[in-house]
């Protein structure tokens, strides 16, 4: 299936909300992820320079369109390959704890589903 470049960013925003912010116990760290999301809602243009990375556009046809069912298969790979993607942040911005949240496979069908209702 391939995605606009709104459909990416509509899914991307219902992903960061649904399944990151979500998972934030931290309610001032929650506040300012949601203020990135807004930002972001109300101006999109703020991702064309991680949208129009190299990598990224070899993913997109020549419409500009992009081709998720690739992005599937690559980060399919990925993840068979290294695991899963922990990420260690911040999040209690009074006390300076620590949280990890996991990025598996699974995260990324999760994300193409919000991306094909974008």
């Amino acid at each position: 299936m391939e995605a606009t470049k709104n459909q990416v960013i509509n899914g991307a925003i219902q992903f960061a909300r649904n399944e990151i912010i979500a998972k934030i116990p931290d309610k001032v760290f929650r506040m300012g992820l949601s203020a990135i999301v807004a930002l972001v809602e109300i101006k999109p243009e703020v991702l064309d320079k991680y949208l129009e990375h190299p990598l990224v556009k070899v993913m997109a046809s020549e419409s500009g369109a992009y081709d998720l069912d690739l992005i599937g298969q690559v980060a399919e790979k990925i993840f068979s390959e290294y695991g899963d993607l922990p990420i260690t942040i911040r999040t209690n911005m009074a006390t300076d704890e620590k949280n990890r949240l996991t990025f598996t496979a699974d995260d990324v069908k999760k994300l193409k589903e919000y991306i094909e209702r974008g």
